[in-house]
C-alpha cells in the first residue's frame, strides 16, 4: 500500500492527499499484519513533509529522552492532534491550556512544542 505525500496546507497542493484520505490509508496501512512494523513507520514517515513530518521529529525526538518506543500508531495520533478537526470551544480551551510549559520540561522542549501549535491554527 503506498501513501500518498501529506503537508498539511491548505488549499491541498496537486498530488498530495487531504487529511481525511492520508489518515485513512494510513491507518489501513498500520491494520496490514504482512507488512513489518519498521516498513509501517518508513511509509509514513516518508508521506508527511514539510510541518507535518516535523511533527514525527520532535515526537521521535521526546520519546527518545523518556527511552520510549515510537509506534506507527503514534506517528498517525500526532498528525491527528495537529491536523484533525476541534469540535468545539471546550476543545479549543483544552488546547490552550495545553501550552503552558510542562513542569521538568526542557525550555528546548516547550519551543518546540509551540513551534508546532504555531503551525496548526
Amino acid at each position: 500500500m503506498r501513501l500518498r505525500q501529506f503537508s498539511g496546507k491548505q488549499p491541498t497542493p496537486n498530488g498530495e492527499a487531504e487529511y481525511a484520505t492520508w489518515r485513512q490509508t494510513a491507518k489501513q496501512l498500520i491494520q496490514e499484519q504482512e507488512v513489518k512494523e519498521a516498513e509501517k513507520k518508513k511509509r509514513i514517515k516518508q508521506s508527511l513533509i514539510v510541518q507535518a513530518g516535523e511533527f514525527i521529529l520532535v515526537l521521535e525526538k521526546e520519546s527518545a529522552k523518556k527511552g520510549k518506543v515510537v509506534t506507527p500508531d503514534d506517528y498517525v495520533t500526532v498528525v491527528d492532534k495537529m491536523f484533525g478537526v476541534c469540535f468545539d470551544g471546550d476543545d479549543l480551551y483544552s488546547e490552550f491550556r495545553a501550552l503552558y510549559q510542562q513542569q521538568h520540561e526542557d525550555p528546548g522542549d516547550y519551543l518546540a512544542r509551540l513551534h508546532i501549535q504555531s503551525w496548526r491554527r
